[in-house]
């Protein structure tokens, strides 16, 4: 968002010139629990997860009506440049020459979107299969 969002505003400003942009970026549960305490007024809020939103939909801080869904998440899988194994699906990690997969820290993501919610695959987490680690980012929102 911090790199897209004022080359919207920048495109939008061409045929509304008067009109005035002052961002808060942060997390999204974060930026909701502002919102709810008043300090932080807004009359947009862009979200990563619909939690926040029912939160303030919960509590009477949308307009009835206005709430849409505009964006949305993909999850990412990179591997090394140098990399001989093959990627193209998470069933891929399976594969017994890969030695570790690394996750975002899952206790950093609004639940819904955690990182292990994204591996839905037989024996990601039991002890036969252990590659699955949080220790390094690789799975980018």
């Amino acid at each position: 968002m911090t790199d897209t969002l004022p080359q919207v505003e920048a495109l939008y400003r061409q045929s509304n010139p008067n009109v005035t942009f002052i961002n808060t970026f942060g997390a999204s549960g974060t930026l909701a629990n502002q919102i709810l305490a008043g300090t932080n007024p807004v009359d947009i809020f862009f979200s990563v997860s619909q939690t926040p939103l029912n939160t303030l939909e919960n509590a009477g801080k949308l307009i009835a009506g206005t709430r849409q869904n505009v964006l949305n998440n993909t999850l990412a899988i990179i591997t090394p440049i140098n990399s001989t194994i093959s990627i193209s699906s998470v069933q891929d990690l399976l594969q017994p020459q890969v030695r570790q997969v690394a996750i975002g820290d899952p206790t950093v993501f609004q639940q819904e979107y955690s990182p292990r919610n994204y591996l839905p695959i037989p024996g990601y987490r039991s002890k036969s299969n252990p590659n699955l680690s949080s220790d390094r980012v690789c799975v980018m929102y």
